[in-house]
């Protein structure tokens, strides 16, 4: 193993477990990790050509903020508003149950998604930020826990501007492109600010968006708006200004951005219907800062809270401006011959303090609980997949990189090697995956590993090992790491040899932010530390 220390923590809790006498080998067991075999997926009539691509993220979304996953939701809490056209896209297509994210932060997890590749392959683990947004986070208390800083990791790293997708790497708008696809962006790009890393360099023809992590939806004092103003960014409503820029140049638009970016998608779906084109509509809906068009606000007026209220509008208001795009297709007559694509880039943020993005899961936003990486995935497409499926497969976001350039039969070559499988060949009624490949994930010190049916997380903040059993715990409510010593040794084992394999991380942040698994109680100060669950997450 190259860094024992990495796993020293598990090691020597291994040590205890295995003191306490080994588990019975048999339970210990897993099978292979769960290829996605599809079984109860049935062919659908094959296309004449291939598709048209939209792949629609939304950003900080949880899988219980859409009406579809109302019966998810536990206990008093009210149902979700209705998003009856993010809805459409899996009623009509397909689900992917058990779906997983790239990472469990914004630009890491969009850069696996777009690369095919774990970032940690190509040194980007973290999302990009200067000292002082590192200094002003680390200096808050979290629900009780203080955030920590470490500026001596800033010597010797990239500058944030330099740190992205390296131009190297083929994204996916390089891949379709090969076979004469027409390329464009909008959103929210987070992949890089240099100008080779920007999205005019990765293969997109057109693009209208922000190069950032954040952005005012629209000026704070506009009449039309309403704004919310969480704790965590009290600080940087200083900061946030209005990004948006058209092919790098500043646009004099003011347009609340989740419609600008809706519009600018639909413009070039008309302006080009008659060739293959691949548009990647990246929202930052609902990520914070939170701002809601006044309108939709008081249209949801038995929501009391108004945080809440304003998040509620933020979904309304993605779920309509999707639901434009959508009619748009219907309307150039392209709805057959176009796969929709839509999912989240992770879990829901603990820090909205809304607490309900991720129901049933436990975890949030910068954790590696099913809530952080758990995300919704719905694929359309009339004329090649059957509508109404549901696959219980485990999936991630890896996979769409090669099951797009299969269907594309894309000539790009792409950077190796590829994390993801060919998920959509059985879809189209083509050859099962046969490879077994485990689901890992890593930022910095915070490890895990899903093999199909054990998931292992370690940290070393605090020295923390957790194993559950997904298939008879899915929401992860039982730890059994001292049931399970061998599993425990046997998945440790794994992330030591990928650990080796991708090298130490680069660019390393500066700032770790406490992430629960569960919501605080009313008064944090009763909590015990030690029996908390809960990691410092290098943000």
């Amino acid at each position: 193993m190259r860094s024992p220390k990495r796993f020293a923590p598990t090691l020597a809790i291994l040590l205890a477990l295995a003191a306490c006498g080994e588990s019975d080998t048999a339970k210990s067991e897993s099978p292979a990790a769960a290829a996605p075999v599809m079984s109860d997926v049935a062919p659908a009539p094959s296309a004449a050509r291939p598709p048209n691509v939209i792949l629609i993220v939304a950003d900080d979304l949880g899988i219980n903020d859409l009406s579809l996953n109302t019966e998810l939701r536990a206990g008093d809490r009210p149902a979700p508003v209705a998003t009856p056209n993010i809805n459409r896209i899996a009623l009509e297509g397909v689900r992917f149950d058990q779906a997983y994210s790239g990472h469990a932060t914004c630009a890491p997890s969009r850069a696996s998604l777009m690369t095919g590749r774990m970032p940690q392959r190509y040194g980007f683990e973290f999302n990009p930020g200067s000292a002082a947004f590192a200094k002003t986070l680390s200096g808050t208390v979290y629900d009780g826990i203080p955030g920590l800083y470490f500026p001596e990791r800033a010597e010797g790293q990239d500058p944030p501007q330099a740190v992205g997708v390296p131009p190297e790497e083929v994204t996916l708008a390089e891949l379709l492109k090969s076979s004469g696809y027409r390329t464009a962006m909008f959103g929210k790009w987070h992949l890089g600010m240099a100008p080779d890393m920007q999205p005019g360099a990765q293969g997109f023809d057109e693009w209208v968006g922000f190069l950032g992590g954040a952005s005012l939806y629209a000026l704070p004092e506009d009449p039309d708006i309403v704004n919310a103003k969480l704790p965590i960014d009290e600080n940087l409503w200083q900061i946030f200004r209005y990004d948006a820029l058209r092919n790098g140049e500043p646009m004099d638009s003011r347009q609340y951005q989740t419609d600008l970016w809706a519009d600018e998608a639909v413009s070039f779906i008309r302006r080009n219907a008659g060739a293959p084109f691949f548009a990647y509509v990246a929202f930052n809906a609902p990520h914070n800062p939170l701002q809601a068009p006044r309108a939709i606000y008081d249209e949801l007026s038995w929501i009391q809270d108004h945080e809440e209220r304003v998040y509620a509008a933020m979904v309304v208001s993605l779920d309509r401006a999707i639901g434009r795009i959508l009619d748009a297709l219907e309307e150039e007559g392209l709805t057959e011959d176009t796969l929709v694509i839509f999912t989240s880039d992770h879990g829901g943020a603990e820090y909205t303090r809304l607490y309900t993005h991720n129901l049933p899961f436990r975890g949030f936003k910068g954790s590696f609980w099913e809530g952080g990486i758990r995300v919704p995935l719905f694929v359309r497409w009339p004329a090649g997949f059957e509508a109404g499926l549901v696959v219980k497969t485990p999936v991630r976001h890896l996979d769409l990189f090669p099951a797009l350039g299969a269907l594309a039969d894309a000539v790009a070559e792409p950077a190796a090697p590829l994390d993801g499988t060919d998920i959509f060949s059985p879809l189209a009624g083509g050859t099962k995956p046969s490879a077994a490949v485990p689901m890992i994930w890593r930022a910095g010190d915070v490890f895990a590993i899903f093999d199909g049916r054990y998931k292992l997380m370690t940290a070393n903040r605090p020295e923390r090992v957790w194993l559950y059993d997904l298939q008879e715990d899915p929401t992860e409510k039982v730890n059994i790491a001292a049931d399970e010593p061998q599993t425990v040794a046997r998945l440790t084992e794994a992330l030591a040899t990928f650990d080796e394999d991708v090298g130490p991380p680069e660019n390393m942040t500066l700032f770790e932010i406490p992430s629960r698994a569960d919501p605080p109680p009313p008064d944090p100060s009763t909590e015990d530390l030690d029996e908390l669950d809960f990691v410092y997450w290098p943000s």
